[in-house]
């Protein structure tokens, strides 16, 4: 589980942040000015639909994040009061896609079963494998930044974009009010296909859940795994944070997750 949980979010991650920034020497051949301005404006009014970090000047946060451990140990009452002393400290920042997670074992504890290590890996994938998924959503990367390389398809019902780079390629599909209904990114390696859905806020969508849809590998055997997150947020300086996580991973597990004691870091403030 934790492999694939990796391996899909980084695919996705690094094709998105290939989506946004984009080389601009991609030009528009073969398309006319006119059709350049019409696809750039469209995406542009995408863009301006979806609540924003970088519209809103986040640069990132920190959070206290507390698993429910009981979901996570089979009623073993002994290591569910030795997890519980574990304290997580989760670090978000978006500019770089830099996402960690501060662990601190409880002090003199036990392990030579190797059982808080394990924890630790496992929650260290779950929770920056969550923002590598969930980010892209909310800090303006899921749609490209300008219409250089891309192909804009109207349909009946929306709009389909596609680009990519080499083998790499992206294909979004939008209603026709441009909320986005799928985000499927593929390479060399695999596939990810995302399906988010939103809350409407005054400041714009938010994402509030989404689906990632993992096939087997090109060419291995197996079915498709797929992961589910529900997202509740708080609001932290005025800002949109996460508060709580509801997760169906890959491989069947439930884990919940609050998230609390936040500080913001403002764009403003980072030099």
């Amino acid at each position: 589980m934790q492999a694939n949980l990796r391996f899909s979010a980084a695919l996705f991650t690094a094709l998105l942040l290939l989506g946004g920034n984009r080389a601009n020497a991609q030009t528009a051949e073969g398309r006319s000015a006119a059709q350049w301005k019409e696809n750039n404006a469209l995406l542009v009014r995408a863009s301006n639909l979806y609540y924003s970090y970088a519209r809103e000047g986040l640069a990132g946060f920190d959070c206290n994040a507390q698993p429910d451990w009981g979901m996570a140990t089979d009623g073993d009452g002994q290591r569910l009061a030795l997890l519980n002393k574990a304290r997580m400290r989760l670090h978000a920042r978006f500019g770089d896609g830099d996402f960690t997670l501060q662990w601190t074992a409880p002090p003199n504890a036990p392990d030579s079963a190797g059982s808080l290590q394990r924890m630790h890996d496992l929650m260290d994938h779950v929770l920056t494998g969550f923002l590598e998924y969930w980010s892209p959503f909310i800090d303006d990367l899921a749609i490209p930044a300008d219409a250089d390389g891309v192909e804009i398809q109207k349909r009946n019902e929306g709009y389909q974009i596609l680009f990519g780079d080499g083998p790499t390629r992206v294909v979004e599909k939008f209603d026709a009010t441009l909320r986005i209904l799928s985000y499927e990114v593929s390479g060399a390696d695999g596939k990810a296909l995302l399906t988010p859905s939103y809350e409407a806020t005054p400041k714009g969508l938010l994402v509030n859940h989404f689906e990632v849809h993992m096939p087997p590998p090109n060419g291995a055997d197996g079915q498709e795994e797929t992961m589910l997150v529900d997202v509740d947020y708080q609001l932290v300086e005025g800002f949109e944070l996460p508060s709580q996580l509801r997760m169906d991973l890959f491989g069947g597990a439930k884990l919940n997750v609050l998230l609390n004691g936040c500080a913001v870091v403002k764009e403003k403030d980072v030099e």
